[in-house]
């Protein structure tokens, strides 16, 4: 299995101009996650509820915490699993590298659904990201099998469905596609972080939404030539794993979207 390392060089919408299949990802050699298209902050916990000191958290998100996630190597086989808890938790500046996936869907005017996380989340409380962002758990045998990424596949229509109350039958297997991966290092607020090999998962379909507001705190549909301004009128940060796609591929990926969920996966695992 290919991993490639990312040449850093801050890209702009104007300057992404990488052809979509170009296995090149690149990023801001000072990248402080507050470029000029967007605002971004450090990491830290808006969370009044969330008393990292005293790891004090939301029952639910507790309990979801202790969910396993499925370790791999930097090639991305299987090596194991751990809890979410401490797939997530920094020690000596180190987090385990597990799976995870990045669902980008489009409606059928190829605007892109946004969400705003909730107060509620341990992780990155109130970060602006993309659609719907989790793990294939090794606790659900389904989300392990290999094969046509139908594990990560099960997984999305799974998280969709909690998230964002999407009906399953809405969204078939053959309406997910992924499109290549991306391995990145984010420490947060040096208590919680990630550490992921993380699948970037295509979707175009108009979806029924009923959001779970343990989950999210606000959705909107944006499109392409909004979306510069729309990253720049946050008073919220955004996530790093979204703030490493938007600068990389997004717009390359957004403006050949059909032919994209039309090709071979890239099996190529990008690094950052």
């Amino acid at each position: 299995m290919a991993v490639q390392i990312l040449t850093k060089v801050l890209l702009t919408p104007v300057a992404i101009t990488t052809c979509f299949s170009s296995q090149v990802f690149m990023r801001s050699s000072n990248l402080s996650l507050r470029s000029s298209m967007m605002t971004v902050q450090p990491f830290h916990s808006h969370n009044k509820n969330i008393m990292l000191n005293k790891f004090s958290f939301d029952p639910i998100q507790e309990q979801l915490f202790k969910e396993n996630c499925l370790l791999v190597d930097e090639n991305d086989k299987v090596v194991g699993y751990k809890s979410k808890r401490d797939c997530h938790t920094v020690v000596n500046n180190s987090i385990p590298l597990h799976r995870a996936f990045s669902v980008f869907l489009f409606n059928e005017n190829n605007e892109l659904l946004l969400q705003q996380r909730s107060r509620y989340k341990i992780t990155y409380p109130e970060y602006f990201t993309n659609t719907c962002c989790s793990h294939p758990l090794y606790d659900h045998e389904d989300e392990t099998k290999e094969k046509d990424n139908i594990g990560v596949k099960i997984a999305a229509q799974r998280r969709l469905n909690y998230e964002l109350g999407i009906p399953t039958q809405e969204i078939g297997m053959d309406n997910i596609k992924c499109i290549t991966r991306i391995h990145y290092f984010d420490k947060g607020d040096g208590v919680f972080g990630e550490h992921e090999i993380d699948y970037i998962v295509f979707i175009k379909k108009n979806v029924t939404i009923n959001i779970n507001k343990n989950e999210i705190h606000h959705t909107e549909y944006v499109g392409m030539d909004k979306m510069e301004d729309f990253l720049k009128s946050l008073h919220y940060p955004i996530t790093p794993w979204f703030h490493f796609v938007v600068q990389s591929k997004l717009y390359t990926w957004w403006k050949n979207l059909d032919q994209i969920l039309n090709s071979p996966t890239d099996n190529v695992i990008h690094k950052f």
